[in-house]
């Protein structure tokens, strides 16, 4: 199972459709999350998109790998 976030849906189904559409994962879940984390030492909250991507460990670099080359 590979976890990361997206800033939107769009986003997210963009990233999911280019995972199952090069085999890279069996399915992709996206879910609406509501995150909070500190950046340049404040306390932030956004809306995100969670991405929950099924994949074998083979395949597991290149997803990820793939994700960096197209995420914001």
């Amino acid at each position: 199972m590979l976890l990361t976030t997206a800033p939107s849906r769009d986003e997210a189904a963009k990233i999911a459709k280019l995972l199952i559409d090069e085999k890279l994962a069996a399915c992709v879940q996206l879910l609406p999350i509501e995150s909070f984390y500190v950046w340049e030492g404040k306390t932030q909250n956004e809306a995100e998109v969670l991405l929950l991507a099924k994949t074998r460990t083979a395949l597991f670099e290149s997803a990820i790998a793939r994700i960096k080359e197209v995420h914001s």
